[in-house]
């Protein structure tokens, strides 16, 4: 039976390869870093310079990975990180089959030379042939991986140090500079997915690369950090909440249910969470059921029954809710309801109640009556001419300010006003994003500081604007989670706090604490 010989390298045959390579490494070591160009004046190549970026930045996700793995890499030595990994896979597997020369020697020695000794069967001899063969591949494969994983992160950092470079010759064109520094972001986000835990230096950039970005595009971070004030059921649509300090009331338009919170008078904390809802679909309101509610409103003036309550608006009925603490809830039945096509929000303004339809093109107006205080005449036409009405297809909010001018957003970030049915001119001016997703607005008609407020989903930003649509403040978190998927606000007059509804979770922070 033939006698199991396995060779590998030595030590010393590795040291030798390590001897070679070592002159090329000095040689490569040895070559002048070029410094980094001056900035050039603005010419038709500079101009292209922007595009050229935005390509890099489409193709960091795939090509940008490949570096280090060509010969030809701006800024990184290939030929030498790759000696360098060589040099380190093979000490390792040197190391490894040194070991595993021992193991054979005590445990299948070679034959005398005479053929006398101990002699191993063909099957054992076969399967330790193979044992070795795949723990030699393992530890290759797991020193070569474990190269790789270090030699991307110094790639990733690498790179993000060449555009912050770039991007610092483009001050005085901003478009450019922002692009290159979303480059830079892009490559420090990789740089931490593979970068050792303990290494902070991608953190620590990624900060101050998207503070250049804040300045560009104007906004502003609450400091502390948005907090969460409590949690919904699972897929719980939530509305802009509405504050009647201490209470405030958010309402999950797809489970039907009006939840009621109280705040401690900090303003940032719930004194009481209440997980039951205090109107919800299945109940019955003075003989109605309740079926949908699609919006709600604070009312501080109308009839007696109805002065300073919520009222939440049911359309299938064609009633609304009012809801107060101290009394039951109550049933206003809105006569020509008949009319509506598909009504989606609801504003009050001097007692009258308006109601947002826009499959119908019309905000139907509700008057109080005067002697009575109550809502039985039928609804007028807010925009009265039929054949010159505004077309409201998109519409998806309603404000009123204490002028009583109506303004209505747009799913496509439009803002429209008017005043008593006839259109206003009305721009949004100096914003520095285009609103990409309109979620919901707030009016702020208070005395002191009136303001528009827009839900920018899209962006996970929130625009403030003066009433005549000047741009004021761009509202950006520090932790980016809590603006994911929004969906309304409500602020609170003459104290800066700030109540918004994103996903199914209830938030807070205050716009006069912020700072980038």
């Amino acid at each position: 039976m033939a006698a199991l010989v396995i060779q590998f390298a030595t030590e010393q045959q590795v040291a030798e390869i390590e001897a070679t390579a070592e002159p090329l490494a000095d040689t490569q070591a040895a070559a002048p870093t070029q410094p980094m160009p001056a900035a050039t004046p603005r010419t038709e190549e500079t101009e292209a310079g922007g595009a050229r970026l935005t390509e890099r930045v489409n193709l960091a996700g795939a090509g940008e990975r490949l570096r280090g793995l060509g010969d030809a890499v701006e800024g990184v030595d290939v030929r030498k990180q790759l000696r360098a990994a060589g040099a380190g896979v093979a000490r390792g597997v040197a190391a490894v089959t040194g070991g595993l020369n021992r193991f054979l020697d005590v445990f299948f020695p070679e034959p005398a030379a005479d053929g006398t000794g101990p002699r191993i069967s063909t099957p054992l001899a076969a399967g330790a042939t193979v044992l070795i063969a795949v723990v030699v591949t393992v530890v290759v494969v797991g020193l070569m991986l474990r190269n790789y994983g270090r030699d991307s992160c110094e790639d990733f950092v690498l790179m993000a140090e060449e555009e912050a470079a770039v991007a610092k010759t483009l001050t005085g064109h901003p478009a450019e500079a922002r692009e290159a520094w979303e480059a830079v972001a892009l490559h420090l986000s990789q740089a931490a997915e593979v970068c050792p835990p303990t290494d902070r230096r991608p953190a620590a950039a990624l900060d101050e690369a998207r503070g250049f970005i804040d300045e560009y595009d104007q906004v502003v971070r609450p400091r502390p950090a948005v907090t969460q004030l409590r949690t919904f059921p699972a897929g719980a649509a939530l509305i802009a909440p509405v504050l009647h300090a201490p209470d405030v009331y958010t309402l999950d338009v797809a489970n039907v249910a009006l939840y009621r919170d109280q705040l401690m008078d900090n303003g940032y904390q719930l004194l009481e969470e209440n997980s039951k809802p205090v109107l919800s679909r299945g109940d019955t309101v003075e003989g109605y059921a309740i079926e949908r509610l699609v919006d709600i409103e604070w009312l501080e003036e109308g009839s007696v029954r109805t002065r300073n309550v919520l009222v939440a608006l049911e359309p299938t009925s064609g009633i609304i809710v009012a809801y107060s603490p101290t009394l039951p809830p109550q049933a206003i039945a809105l006569s020509g309801w008949e009319q509506w096509a598909n009504p989606i929000a609801i504003a009050a303004w001097g007692g009258n109640i308006y109601i947002l339809d826009p499959d119908a093109d019309q905000v139907w107006r509700y008057r109080v009556a005067q002697d009575t205080g109550d809502y039985t005449a039928p609804p007028e036409r807010y925009f009265e001419d039929i054949n010159t009405n505004p077309d409201l297809a998109g519409a998806i909010d309603m404000a009123i300010d204490d002028q009583g001018n109506v303004y209505i957003l747009f799913a496509d970030g439009k803002v429209s006003k008017f005043w008593g049915g006839e259109a206003q001119e009305f721009n949004l001016i100096g914003l520095p994003l285009a609103l990409e997703d309109a979620r919901s607005m707030y009016l702020d008609s208070g005395p002191f500081a009136q303001a528009l407020y827009l839900v920018d989903a899209g962006n996970e930003s929130i625009f403030e604007t003066t009433l005549r649509g000047n741009f004021a403040y761009h509202y950006r978190p520090a932790n980016p989670e809590t603006f994911v998927d929004m969906h309304g606000i409500h602020v609170r007059a003459g104290t800066g706090d700030v109540y918004l509804t994103a996903q199914n979770a209830l938030y807070h922070f205050n716009k006069g604490t912020t700072g980038r």
